[in-house]
């Protein structure tokens, strides 16, 4: 049986032959039979890759949102506040006042 691309000498594998040349066994292919070689150049010049679904776009609608203040409890009044300060007693509070960082001891 000959190659439909090349005309080289192919043989179906069966039980009956033990060894044969990778390049000489056939491929079905369509209604012929070709060439392990033919059949792999083949394969790679083909297109295999699917078709690429085109995304639909979704349209966010931004609503412009005011950030929620916290009310805070004032320590030595016990007054309900918003901000930095309390407004009756004018303390600052506690969570906002900033801390210095602990600075490392040189070694020498």
């Amino acid at each position: 049986m000959e190659c439909s691309n090349c005309k080289e000498n192919i043989v179906i594998p069966d039980s009956t032959n033990i060894t044969i040349c990778s390049k000489n066994i056939a491929v079905k292919q369509g209604d012929s039979y070709i060439c392990n070689a033919c059949y792999e150049a083949s394969m790679l010049f083909c297109d295999i890759s699917e078709p690429k679904k085109q995304k639909k776009e979704v349209v966010k609608i931004k609503v412009k949102t005011e950030p929620a203040k916290s009310k805070f409890m004032c320590v030595k009044c016990k007054e309900s506040y918003e901000g930095k300060m309390c407004d009756k007693c004018k303390t600052s509070n506690p969570m906002f006042i900033r801390k210095p960082k602990k600075s490392k001891k040189k070694r020498r």
